[in-house]
């Protein structure tokens, strides 16, 4: 009887480890379907994340790749400002030789027409005595004819 009871106390004894090694083994497996459960739930975020981590890399050299263009255009266009000030500053000073040339050959216009007037009133004194001196050389020679007639 000790030993049925011992027997029967080991059998109770051994369907209680049964028993909590199957409560263990149930929680495990449920503690390893969470972690499956989990670790398929990461992975599907981390390709997610692998996918928007794509994309965003792609805009970024997209952006890079814009930016270097925009880069290059505003450097033409600096370029070709920096030109621009270049020839309206060489105008300015074209402008101002063309301003100071044009006073000085005003300036030689108005010495020549003052020039001009002073020969012109010498010419028409000039004119006049000639005139004189034509009517007075047909006088004269009036007079000697005449001179000669009377003789």
């Amino acid at each position: 009887e000790q030993q049925q009871r011992d027997s029967h106390r080991m059998l109770e004894s051994i369907k209680l480890t049964k028993a909590h090694k199957l409560e263990q083994k149930s929680s495990l497996e449920t503690k390893l379907s969470n972690l499956r459960f989990r670790n398929a739930e990461f992975r599907t975020e981390l390709a997610r994340a692998n996918k928007q981590l794509s994309l965003s890399h792609r805009e970024l050299l997209e952006a890079k790749s814009r930016s270097e263009a925009s880069r290059k255009a505003t450097n033409r266009f600096d370029a070709k400002l920096k030109r621009a000030i270049g020839v309206a500053r060489v105008l300015g000073a074209y402008q101002n030789k063309i301003e100071s040339a044009m006073i000085a050959l005003n300036e030689t216009e108005a010495r020549l027409n003052f020039f001009k007037g002073r020969v012109m009133g010498k010419l028409n004194a000039a004119m006049v005595r000639r005139d004189e001196t034509k009517h007075r050389h047909c006088l004269l020679l009036k007079a000697i004819h005449t001179n000669q007639q009377k003789e």
